[in-house]
């Protein structure tokens, strides 16, 4: 028996005897016993009698193999519904009589005694079997039209609003039939959108509730293994909404294993933080549809594979997620090459999405081509044989996709832009938005010297020989072979040959390898010997792409563009070779660390203020985020708004810098009509401080602050996924994942113990 405290004993003699008054519960001389507790309810001002079966549980054999549905099977018909309503049986398990042999054997003991049950008590491994049964067979001339029940609760759907009337006269009349009591105040009616299982139905779609994800967001960093498990378990039943989410939450999953030490890292706060940010971007999923067009997305990387079902809308062309599904590879499929993981992730999400995709037409969109290779190869391994078999039951069409083509948001690619470049027009050409692998030739009015000159010859000698790649790809004495291989001409007997060309692709006739990038498998152009030195040329010596920089620059940048067999050493020797380098860079003293610049004399003295914008309008009206940045601390504060006029700025200032943190000495800023405003003059001579504007067309005086700008673009396109109306709910989030990130150059948090006390 577990002890009561006395503030409780009060209310168990109460539920107790409404119990027995109701038939419930009578007193009881029975061998057996079990616990009981009392848990809050929502008001706190109840509780709720819950018993402690787990023995009694074990000792259960006759299990009611009665089936609860499945989630997923009744959101999937509810597809077409416009208007809901939902029923809350009152004590449903109470309204099944238990047998008279075995009563005794549900005896729950306390501090007023030993009682059994009459009727069938909730906590019982086959309570909820039992009693699914029973609703499913009181609403059984309603539950394949339009009602679902799941235990307790019973939703009405109707796809014509006004057939409702009619659809809840019928629900109710079957509930009347079978003597079910509902609870009124849980019920609800004639609704467009409504909570059902923790989960949002409206016409649109399934979305998570707002007050499941504050209840997940409230959730402290866990302690101990038991709270890890608890919050991993309400992410888990989210799932379907979270876009890879087992391989953002691998860091966590594995101090749940055996013998493993609870220690909470930085990896696991970064995956528990991510946890909780990517559950406030979920898209809303829609129901599957059977006449619109189906597509299943897919991704490997070198850590797991994942999934995205999706369907298009005709009307719109929009792309709507109906699901998403994703895994954590464990250590064998860790070893496959590249192309395997890319098929693996097909397959695997085939396999989860069968029940939608057997017996109709779907496309695989992929930014790889590893099935086309497949399906015309013969000379493969087991293991593709067995996927390639299994595929033979699906009717679907392979289309390409470059993985820099997805639908995140383009607009944040333009992050260099501050409002008033914008909308005067004087920003320079975007890089990010030039295609590497395009070489469009740079043309330039403004006179050079004679080594510039030399330099653009070779340059534009290397954008002519690429436009033959084909060519000499084809002549080269290793890739003809791989080129054969992959192209199914001839059945290449050499072993390392055929598992080498695994790792590359043939696209629009061009030959790529796949190659691993920050945990991210990408395709770059193959490049033949007959190219090595034109290419080195290009990336190391070329005014327009190279720069002389060192080796390891260098490498860097030429890894994400070309491959070829021993790149790394050739690339040491070009760049120690090479006459200019040698003689402009005899220092080869390391930098020193940053040097100081005058950050102010406490938090916030000195600030830097900038305007990101003009972004996507937000369901909320926003267009626009307020940044300011503290030189001497670097910890950030944003705020989302919808306008940026100068009282805009000065409330800001004032409401969300001033009056929480410190009055500031010095405000930068740069020459924004907002920021020379007599409003802005006002505040600071309220406040005493000096406003300083950087120089135009020189960033480095507000270094800071751009600084800071790109790292909160960044991080946003990396959390909206598909909904970019979304970007100011999560706007909070990802400041708090930038303030308490760690910064090399100066070794340190931007989350410091300044704000303790």
């Amino acid at each position: 028996m577990y002890r009561l405290p006395l503030s409780q004993r009060e209310a168990l003699s109460k539920i107790l005897n409404e119990l027995i008054e109701a038939g419930v519960i009578r007193p009881s001389e029975s061998n057996y016993s079990s616990p009981i507790i009392l848990v809050p309810k929502k008001n706190r001002n109840e509780y709720r009698l819950v018993c402690d079966f787990r023995k009694l549980n074990r000792q259960i054999i006759n299990e009611n193999s009665y089936p609860l549905p499945r989630i997923e099977d009744i959101t999937d018909s509810l597809v077409g519904s416009l208007i809901f309503s939902l029923f809350d049986c009152h004590s449903g398990f109470f309204s099944m009589k238990l047998r008279e042999i075995d009563k005794h054997k549900t005896a729950i003991i306390c501090l007023f005694g030993l009682f059994e049950f009459n009727r069938l008590p909730q906590g019982l491994k086959i309570s909820p079997n039992y009693f699914q049964m029973l609703m499913e067979k009181a609403l059984e001339k309603v539950i394949n039209d339009c009602a679902k029940v799941y235990l307790d609760d019973c939703l009405v759907h109707s796809k014509i609003a006004s057939n409702h009337i009619n659809d809840l006269e019928k629900t109710l009349k079957c509930i009347k039939e079978a003597n079910i009591k509902l609870r009124p105040s849980k019920c609800q009616f004639f609704k467009e959108k409504i909570e059902f299982l923790g989960k949002i139905i409206s016409k649109n779609g399934i979305e998570i509730s707002e007050d499941r994800i504050k209840a997940i967001n409230l959730i402290k960093e866990p302690q101990n293994l038991k709270e890890l498990k608890s919050f991993l378990g309400a992410v888990n039943y989210f799932k379907d909404h979270i876009k890879n989410v087992s391989t953002i939450s691998e860091p966590l999953y594995k101090l749940t294993r055996k013998n493993k030490t609870f220690s909470f890292g930085e990896k696991e706060k970064y995956a528990f933080d991510q946890l909780k940010l990517s559950l406030c971007s979920t898209p809303i999923l829609a129901f599957f549809d059977e006449q619109k067009l189906t597509q299943l997305h897919t991704d490997g990387s070198s850590t797991g594979v994942g999934a995205a079902l999706i369907q298009i809308d005709k009307s719109t062309l929009k792309e709507n997620v109906v699901c998403y599904y994703s895994r954590v590879l464990n250590n064998a499929e860790r070893n496959y090459s590249g192309i395997e993981i890319e098929l693996l992730a097909v397959i695997s999400g085939i396999i989860r999405f069968k029940h939608y995709l057997l017996g109709r037409y779907f496309e695989i969109i992929t930014d790889s081509n590893p099935l086309t290779f497949l399906m015309r190869t013969k000379n493969i391994n087991t293991r593709l044989s067995r996927w390639a078999l299994f595929l033979q039951d699906f009717n679907f069409e392979i289309k390409y996709r470059k993985g820099s083509s997805n639908n995140l948001c383009d607009f944040l690619s333009r992050n260099s832009l501050s409002y008033n470049e914008a909308i005067e027009g004087e920003h320079s050409e975007n890089l990010d938005e030039i295609d590497d692998e395009a070489f469009n030739p740079l043309f330039f009015t403004e006179s050079v010297n004679k080594n510039e000159h030399v330099e653009i010859f070779i340059f534009n000698a290397l954008l002519n020989e690429l436009n033959d790649i084909q060519l000499h790809q084809r002549n080269d004495s290793y890739l003809k072979h791989i080129i054969e291989i992959l192209s199914g001409k001839t059945e290449n007997k050499n072993k390392s040959l055929r598992r080498a060309a695994t790792n590359y692709e043939l696209i629009d006739g061009k030959l790529f390898r796949v190659v691993l990038i920050d945990g991210k498998f990408q395709n770059v152009l193959a490049i033949p010997k007959s190219l090595k030195t034109q290419v080195l040329s290009a990336i190391h010596d070329s005014i327009l792409d190279g720069g002389h920089l060192g080796i390891r620059k260098t490498f860097e940048k030429a890894k994400v563009r070309f491959h070829w067999r021993s790149m790394f050493s050739d690339i040491v020797k070009w760049v120690i070779s090479c006459p200019i380098c040698q003689q402009s860079k005899n220092n080869r003293k390391k930098a020193g660390k940053l040097m100081p610049i005058s950050p102010g004399k406490r938090p916030f003295s000195k600030i830097g203020l900038d305007i990101i914008g003009m972004l996507p309008r937000t369901f909320r009206g926003n267009r626009f985020i307020l940044v300011v940045s503290c030189y001497l601390t670097k910890f950030t504060i944003t705020k989302a708004s919808a306008n940026i006029t100068a009282t805009d700025v000065e409330k800001f200032l004032m409401n969300d810098v001033v009056l929480r943190y410190s009055a500031l000495d010095t405000l930068i800023s740069d020459n924004g009509v907002q920021f020379r405003s007599n409003v802005i003059k006002e505040l600071n001579a309220l406040l005493n401080a000096q406003h300083k504007f950087t120089t135009p067309y020189n960033p480095s005086t507000a270094g800071l602050v751009e600084r800071t700008n790109k790292q909160i673009i960044q991080l946003i396109r990396s959390y909206v996924e598909t909904d970019i109306t979304n970007w100011d709910l999560v706007l909070p989030y990802i400041t708090h994942l930038y303030n308490t990130s760690f910064i090399d150059k100066i070794h340190s948090f931007l989350f410091g113990s300044w704000l303790s006390p």
